[in-house]
């Protein structure tokens, strides 16, 4: 028998009959009202984020990943660090997250990411760099592509306040890549939340041929500001 009397639900498990007692009023403390709200909002900006950032998300259907990142704005939001007021950035539990714990994006380029705000927004200055001395890379490597993103959300309305993204491809060789600067058409608005993503996708000669690498090993993605 499957159905509903009054308040009794019935129903199978496993092919057991059971049943169970349904509450007509179920009074939720404040705090467990509280915890819910923190819980739909960090859903609801985790959700804007991540539509944004897909240029440097990889796995973006991956579900432990979207439950980490949801958990991280959760603590953000219950730490209270994302109030209402000024420009918010460097924020912990967000600034350093990994989309991808198998292969970190600081231990696989090594160079400060330096972003300093403008009247127009945000400035990130690239150091130059020697690819084979800052990037880890895995053997038979031929070129990286660094795909960088920059986002920011609403944090009263969750709505995208803009994004924008480079892509910088650089040949896997002992040369010096030039010192380079960029201003990503965002602004900084009031009660927006901006995040720098950054990934890197590697591109290896196997038996004559230039390949994608698709081992998660070698496709790290994550927020380094």
């Amino acid at each position: 028998r499957k159905g509903r009397t009054g308040n009794i639900s019935f129903y199978e498990r496993k092919g057991v009959p059971c049943l169970r007692m349904i509450s007509k009023n179920i009074k939720q403390t404040k705090a467990t009202v509280a915890s819910s709200g923190i819980f739909g909002k960090a859903s609801s900006i985790t959700k804007t984020l991540r539509m944004l950032l897909l240029p440097v998300i990889q796995f973006p259907k991956d579900q432990e990943m979207q439950n980490r990142f949801r958990e991280a704005h959760r603590k953000c939001l219950q730490a209270g660090l994302l109030q209402k007021g000024q420009p918010i950035d460097t924020v912990p539990f967000l600034t350093g997250f990994e989309f991808n714990t198998r292969s970190a994006i600081n231990e696989r380029m090594r160079i400060p990411w330096l972003v300093s705000k403008t009247e127009n927004g945000m400035l990130l200055n690239i150091p130059e760099l020697n690819p084979t001395e800052k990037i880890i890379a895995p053997a038979y490597t031929q070129s990286v592509l660094c795909c960088i993103t920059a986002a920011a959300v609403n944090t009263t309305n969750h709505l995208a306040v803009g994004s924008s993204n480079i892509e910088i491809n650089m040949p896997y060789i002992n040369t010096t890549v030039e010192q380079k600067q960029w201003l990503p058409d965002i602004p900084f608005v009031k009660d927006s939340l901006v995040v720098l993503a950054v990934s890197l996708k590697y591109v290896v000669l196997k038996k004559g041929q230039e390949q994608l690498v698709t081992d998660k090993r070698w496709e790290p993605a994550g927020i380094v500001w």
